[in-house]
């Protein structure tokens, strides 16, 4: 989601510094029972929009397939870095997926799913990752 395209689903008008052509990602956080912060009417907890550097810097891996050291593993463990590996490649792609014109003529409904996909994706990874790291 663009910075404009963010601006536009909040009603708000964007400040005249800003690039409404810049990549973010719409950002839902989960509702906290004990202090709940629900601002938007079609959201169950907090949004808030994050330009896409800061997004992947928080969100994505910094491990490439490749880089996941070789040593002794037994099988367990190697299927644990095979699943990691696919699953990094289907991250990957699915992220480039935002980049293409396809995506943007997508409904905002899919264009939500498919991004909420990713973050699941990319926890999914992160777990993976520790377990590879705690081999």
């Amino acid at each position: 989601m663009t910075l404009g395209e963010y601006n536009v689903y909040r009603g708000w008008t964007l400040p005249e510094n800003e690039d409404p052509n810049a990549k973010g990602f719409l950002v839902e956080y989960e509702q906290d029972l004990v202090t709940p912060n629900q601002n938007h009417p079609d959201h169950d907890g907090y949004i808030s929009w994050s330009p896409r550097s800061v997004f992947e810097k928080a969100y994505l891996l910094e491990k490439a397939p490749l880089e996941i050291e070789a040593v002794n593993r037994a099988p367990h463990q190697e299927r644990v870095v095979d699943e990691y590996n696919e699953l990094l490649k289907k991250s990957n792609a699915l992220s480039s997926f935002f980049d293409l014109p396809l995506f943007a003529t997508l409904s905002e409904d899919e264009k939500s799913r498919l991004k909420n996909q990713s973050m699941v994706m990319k926890a999914y990874l992160s777990i993976l990752a520790s377990r590879i790291e705690n081999f």
